[in-house]
């Protein structure tokens, strides 16, 4: 049976992956700090802190993997100490990035894979650090001579998902709450997490020599105000939207997603991987998730004060 390694993966992104690999066949060991333990189907359980050079060597040593599947990797020191720690037999490395690394005030919409990287502003060290992990990740891989695929996504949703995004938006509809956005209703793109477990275990069964880099998603942006009502139509509710203009307030003091537009071209995956997940599917899946998970969702009460102070400020009542 073909082994994986997964880095990550009892959470939002790695679970469904895991899922996925054993679906297919896979014979699959996580590696992550146990903090959240796994329920589904048996794996290999390897309790380790990534950033403990002495602890991951100590847990990895002796065992062989065919691929490595990083969906945890942050930065350049855990991309070192992780290779540092594998054996060499591995045949392909795939690595979840992030659309964070593009130097969007130089990059055209939507971004190829071949736009400049650098600092975003949007993101800041999150973006350089992952550049910087692709970077080492790119170096060991071709000096192993091991097949790299980099996947770049935009935003994810989908069920098991633990970032206040599409459960921010839930929560609001339910609550017959309003939606404060950005006044520019910025484009953005996003990525159903069964879309990429299967973009990644169809990258596996298919193995490419040399380095690829993929941007994953769906194969057009929505603008927010779009977004939020997509997510009205599934809840069986009126969105209430209400466009912020003072600039005074920035989007991340009331709103979970970053306000500039990020879209990328997602043509070279899916002339791989063509189906993507319609919204309608993916967010009635997401709201069921979110219907059964609710009491465990504690929402961050300092989003909930600046949404009650600009709404005074706008005058509107609750």
């Amino acid at each position: 049976m073909r082994k994986v390694l997964i880095l990550g993966g009892s959470y939002f992104i790695g679970r469904r992956i895991t899922e996925q690999c054993l679906e297919d066949g896979w014979e699959v060991s996580l590696l992550n700090r146990g903090s959240k333990p796994w329920t589904g189907r048996p794996v290999t359980q390897l309790t380790c802190d990534r950033e403990d050079a002495a602890a991951m060597k100590q847990t990895l040593k002796g065992r062989t993997f065919d691929a490595v599947i990083d969906v945890s990797g942050l930065n350049q020191k855990q991309i070192e100490i992780c290779c540092e720690s594998l054996d060499c037999s591995v045949k392909h490395w795939i690595f979840i990035s992030s659309s964070a690394v593009y130097d969007v005030d130089r990059c055209a919409l939507p971004i190829l894979e071949t736009e400049p990287l650098g600092e975003n502003p949007y993101w800041g060290q999150y973006g350089t650090d992952k550049i910087a992990a692709e970077s080492a990740l790119t170096a060991f891989c071709q000096k192993h001579n091991i097949a790299l695929s980099i996947l770049r996504p935009p935003y994810m949703y989908g069920e098991y998902n633990y970032v206040q995004r599409e459960s921010f938006i839930f929560d609001h509809l339910m609550r017959n709450q309003p939606i404060l956005i950005p006044a520019a209703d910025n484009r953005i793109q996003f990525c159903y997490t069964g879309d990429l477990a299967k973009i990644v275990t169809t990258l596996l069964a298919c193995l490419k020599q040399g380095i690829e880099v993929y941007n994953v998603g769906d194969q057009q942006g929505v603008s927010f105000s779009e977004w939020i009502q997509q997510c009205a139509d599934v809840c069986g509710t009126q969105a209430k939207i209400i466009p912020v203009h003072d600039a005074n307030w920035k989007a991340k003091d009331y709103f979970p997603f970053r306000d500039y537009d990020n879209v990328l071209d997602v043509t070279k995956i899916h002339q791989i991987v063509p189906e993507d997940t319609s919204f309608e599917t993916g967010l009635t899946r997401a709201y069921q998730w979110f219907c059964e998970h609710r009491g465990e969702i504690v929402f961050k009460p300092k989003l909930a004060a600046n949404e009650k102070q600009i709404l005074r400020e706008m005058g509107i009542q609750e």
